[in-house]
């Protein structure tokens, strides 16, 4: 997670994809995945690596301060399906999107 900050505030973005990757830091990963605009790309990795509600939430919520706010739905929908303790953040998530 250290060397990720580093990464991180270097900006050197690439490397910190790379590293997120191999080390199995999925919610970094997606999250910054989503945070450089790379939208499509998070959702269709999300489909098969994303395993529980937390990497869910978070991928949701950067998806949505992006303005992808469909992806970030799909998303959060996916989640409800994942091992997990947030289920009431990803419900509440979810509303934001479509309020009855």
């Amino acid at each position: 997670m250290i060397r990720l900050k580093i990464l991180e505030r270097q900006e050197r973005y690439q490397e910190y994809l790379y590293l997120a990757r191999s080390e199995g830091q999925t919610k970094q990963y997606l999250t910054m995945l989503g945070r450089l605009g790379r939208v499509e790309q998070a959702v269709t990795t999300a489909q098969s690596r994303m395993s529980t509600m937390e990497e869910a939430f978070a991928l949701a919520q950067t998806l949505q301060s992006q303005g992808a706010l469909q992806q970030a739905l799909e998303i959060a929908q996916q989640g409800f399906t994942l091992p997990g303790n947030c289920g009431y953040n990803l419900g509440i998530c979810e509303s934001q999107y479509f309020p009855l």
